[in-house]
């Protein structure tokens, strides 16, 4: 498994990844193991025989590789730690194909017990202690007598959610150590702790803390009396059988009508007024068009440029012209025709005197 981190390292995970396909994975021939640790499972050995096959790995990024073994000096002894506990693995067998030239030789059982005991806590002079409050998880390691000079101590937490966390230890005491985390989630949170001294012992504990969950999901006292009030007014049935939780039985369906007329007639009374004043209004769709667009032009000017880009100067935006109102003169009526003018007009298409003087003397005396 590869974290996906840094897509730059991908060429290099596939050359490698293919490097590794090409090969077998299950090499046999007469390989002796080297020693490539200090650790205590190892320490004192010094040669063994050879083995006639293993299987070809790669150790974990966590892993202490303790023995190798092949021409590509594969692992052959990998231990590394698992929550709490330690793992170990062991890359050949110990049965009668590649391990048996090892059953012929003294150190066989010696080797076998200390790489077993490896993986159980050894020492019991130790007491761990954890303590959660107050989003802060504080590991103690106390001892029965004061711990030797160059002593080191970690402790690994297990969260709820199984991740493994190490926390290193700050010694505070000849016989006490101390370490602290923040925790946020809730939960049950283990705790394994150990005291490594400098003559290759270990000293181990284990200890479980508690972060509670939030007051509101602490169950508290039931109220009898709160509940068949309720059940009362919703018209449930009261006290029942938990297996009757899901039955409808006798009960049913709740309807509810709420009238709507009220508040149809109280919306039409307070939009009325509202709409009397947008009718009076003399809005132009112009000059409404000419402001909105002026707002929106300096709410424009007061942003800032984009990185790297000047601010473009606009021009300013014309006010829009009003139209002409052209004023028609109003219509002259014609005056009233009189009698005298009549009796002209009937004269001018008979022909007779007067016709070319309508205020001859005839049409005054007919006036």
């Amino acid at each position: 498994f590869y974290p996906g981190r840094d897509l730059t390292q991908i060429p290099q995970i596939l050359m490698e990844e293919a490097v590794i396909a090409s090969r077998d994975f299950i090499v046999e021939g007469e390989f002796t193991p080297i020693v490539t640790s200090n650790d205590r499972v190892v320490a004192e050995l010094e040669a063994t025989p050879p083995l006639l096959g293993f299987i070809g790995t790669t150790t974990k990024p966590s892993g202490s590789t303790l023995l190798r073994i092949g021409p590509d000096t594969d692992p052959l002894l990998a231990t590394w730690q698992v929550g709490l506990g330690r793992a170990t693995s062991w890359t050949s067998d110990a049965s009668q194909r590649w391990s048996q030239l090892w059953q012929d030789w003294d150190g066989y059982v010696d080797f076998w017990s200390t790489v077993v005991q490896d993986t159980f806590p050894t020492g019991d002079g130790g007491n761990v202690r954890a303590r959660a409050a107050d989003g802060v998880l504080t590991v103690t390691i106390e001892g029965e007598d004061v711990f030797p000079e160059g002593s080191e101590a970690v402790a690994r937490v297990s969260g709820p959610d199984g991740e493994t966390q190490e926390v290193p230890l700050t010694r505070v005491a000849g016989d006490r150590y101390v370490g602290e985390i923040t925790i946020e989630d809730a939960g049950t949170y283990a705790v394994g702790g150990s005291i490594s001294q400098p003559d290759g012992t270990t000293i181990t504990g284990t200890s479980l803390a508690n972060l509670s969950f939030s007051s509101e999901y602490i169950p508290g006292d039931p109220d009898p009396e709160r509940l068949q009030l309720l059940s009362d007014i919703t018209g449930g049935r009261g006290d029942i059988e938990p297996a009757m939780a899901f039955d409808q039985g006798d009960l049913e369906a709740g309807v509810s009508r709420t009238p709507l007329a009220p508040w149809l007639l109280l919306a039409a009374a307070l939009l009325w007024p509202l709409a009397v004043m947008l009718s009076r209004l003399n809005l132009r769709t112009s000059a409404v068009g000419h402001n909105a667009g002026r707002l929106f032009d300096s709410i424009r000017d007061r942003l800032p440029a984009r990185p790297g880009r000047e601010k473009p100067e606009r021009p300013d935006r014309p006010r829009p012209k009003r139209a002409k109102i052209v004023e028609e003169p109003p219509d002259v009526a014609e005056p009233p025709a009189t009698v005298g003018r009549l009796l002209d007009r009937k004269r001018s298409s008979r022909g007779g005197p007067g016709s070319d003087d309508p205020t001859g003397s005839d049409g005054a005396r007919g006036a």
